[in-house]
């Protein structure tokens, strides 16, 4: 492969990884357990986009650089760097005074055209470098033990935010999502409330985010809040797993409950 053919191939498995993110139901799945505006949702799917696109370009080029012979002497985490560079400066520009006032499409999609060409480019720089013979193990180990040290905790970060985990004790659960949900005293008591899910748990005591999508998104405007909360639900005599999506006001009504591995419609709306 010429270095313009490895270039381009790195290329396309970042924006590859970076589109798959990019799509609103995986993104919810990889970004969860938060509550913000639309404004804080769109950089953040921005971000999301990002690391996607540094993984899936790190993954692409350590293919590359085995398959390849031609690529074989490029250190993958090299190849890394050059590319990521392109949408983090990308990314800087957008947020300038200028581009923000803007706030239009072709802003947006000339900024996307220019990070894409730098990425290009710096791969394609990155491809010159090659690795020293004599030292290529220890180096190489090295230079490759950075990236997961970089993208790790900021996959983790992107997925729990500030959630204390799904390991967590129901109580210290609930807790984070009273200060995190906005009006989550008011979903605890529709659930309290809610005559399917008291008829099979007992008396709640207490409503937990849980391992599935926990996320709202909250706008001043004519749109109001929307979102989907997947939460446990512990009763004095069972436990079960309520999904509600809900729209203009954040409270529970129709969703699914999961009960002894039996999931069935329920409503809450008396």
């Amino acid at each position: 492969m010429s270095r313009n053919e490895v270039a381009l191939f790195i290329l396309l498995g970042g924006l590859v990884a970076a589109m798959a993110s990019a799509c609103l139901p995986m993104f919810f799945h990889i970004v969860n357990y938060r509550d913000m505006s639309t404004s804080g949702w769109l950089e953040l799917w921005l971000w999301t986009a990002i690391v996607f696109f540094s993984l899936g370009v790190y993954v692409t080029a350590l293919v590359v650089q085995r398959s390849s012979r031609q690529a074989a002497e490029t250190e993958p985490a090299f190849l890394w760097l050059g590319a990521t560079v392109g949408p983090l400066i990308g990314r800087l520009i957008s947020g300038l005074p200028q581009f923000m006032q803007a706030q239009q499409p072709l802003t947006f999609w000339v900024t996307v055209v220019f990070s894409i060409a730098l990425s290009f480019l710096g791969i394609r720089l990155a491809c010159q470098f090659k690795r020293s013979r004599a030292h290529a193990n220890v180096k190489s180990l090295l230079l490759r033990t950075l990236v997961p040290f970089v993208l790790t905790p900021t996959l983790i970060w992107l997925h729990y935010g500030s959630f204390p985990g799904v390991l967590a004790l129901a109580a210290d659960r609930q807790q984070w999502a009273y200060q995190e949900f906005y009006d989550y005293k008011k979903i605890v008591e529709s659930v309290r409330t809610c005559q399917p899910i008291v008829t099979r748990v007992g008396s709640v005591i207490f409503v937990a985010p849980t391992f599935g999508e926990n996320y709202v998104i909250s706008d001043q405007g004519s749109s109001g809040h929307n979102g989907k909360l997947t939460l446990e639900v512990v009763g004095t005599t069972g436990v079960g797993v309520a999904i509600f999506e809900f729209h203009i006001v954040t409270h529970v009504g129709a969703g699914r409950f999961t009960y002894k591995n039996r999931t069935e419609k329920i409503s809450c709306l008396s």
